[in-house]
């Protein structure tokens, strides 16, 4: 759990870091979030590879070369940004940066099944597994808000590169990681996506990760509007406490109805609970709206 948590940390400050660093810099809230979503849409893309790579060769050999890499992309980045280049190099090496972020998410999800054994154990790991997400996704925002506010976004930036190898290395050296080895066997030449399940789960995932992504650049820019750079760490850290609330919730009973039905009832209840966000005008508003939005979170990522 430890290394869960300092090995994903960043993920949780990436997305706030470099929209405010980007967007003082340039002054556009279009270029800040282009930049944001080359940089996660680059890392979506390459997982998979990256996840290969592991199955074949472990999991240190990809995390601890991946993580030195980003770390040197994410100063390269910043460095980039202040000598005011063209958009399209920002793009670029923000693409770059999101290309290599190293695959702990997906090697602390393969270990579960590892140390949980059975189908009960396994899924209350997974909803264990989302609510330390939230954890991360609610200390992240504070953490980059509270630099960029006594620091500079900048150096909110190099903040997220340090804890990305430090947490990394962390969790790659440890005896479980770098003991795991993956099963290599004859597959279709669709691989899984062969699965139409996992198609139809796939798109899902898709927009339900749009509407996060929206709020990670919306209630930040919110934020922005009224004045108050400051609050939309508090912002996205109020998010992301919704979310663990409904985590907690969602863990806490046993359920009857199949994991699909309750997959479809809490797409509907998220789509719900975001909806008043589109009228908000003001901070304290917000406030409660955020919380609010965050609760169905949490219980999508551990279904999905």
């Amino acid at each position: 759990l430890i290394g869960s948590v300092l090995g994903r940390l960043p993920s949780g400050m990436f997305s706030l870091a470099i929209l405010l660093f980007v967007r003082e810099r340039t002054g556009s809230f279009l270029v800040a979030g282009v930049a944001v979503g080359t940089f996660t849409l680059a890392g979506a893309l390459m997982s998979p590879v990256l996840g290969a790579i592991v199955d074949r060769i472990g999991q240190t050999r990809v995390l601890v070369p991946a993580a030195l890499g980003q770390g040197a992309l994410l100063v390269a980045f910043v460095l980039v940004v202040r000598a005011g280049a063209p958009v399209v190099a920002i793009v670029a090496v923000a693409a770059l940066a999101g290309a290599i972020l190293p695959p702990i998410s997906g090697c602390i999800r393969a270990l579960w099944s590892e140390v949980a054994r059975g189908e009960q154990a396994t899924e209350a790991a997974y909803a264990l597994d989302a609510i330390t997400q939230e954890v991360i996704y609610t200390l992240g925002p504070l953490l980059v808000g509270t630099v960029a506010t006594l620091l500079s976004p900048a150096v909110a930036v190099l903040f997220c590169a340090c804890i990305t190898v430090a947490g990394t290395l962390f969790f790659a050296v440890s005896s479980l990681s770098r003991d795991w080895r993956g099963g290599l066997q004859e597959r279709s030449r669709g691989g899984a996506l062969a699965s139409s399940g996992l198609r139809v789960l796939l798109v899902s995932a898709v927009f339900g990760g749009i509407v996060v992504g929206a709020a990670e650049v919306g209630l930040p820019a919110l934020a922005v509007q009224q004045g108050a750079r400051g609050s939309a760490g508090i912002l996205l850290a109020l998010f992301s406490l919704g979310s663990m609330a409904g985590g907690l919730l969602y863990s806490a009973r046993s359920w009857r109805e199949s994991i699909g039905a309750r997959y479809m009832a809490i797409l509907l209840g998220v789509e719900l609970s975001l909806a008043p966000l589109v009228a908000v005008q003001s901070l304290p508003a917000a406030f409660l709206f955020a919380s609010i939005a965050g609760l169905g979170v949490a219980p999508m990522l551990s279904c999905q």
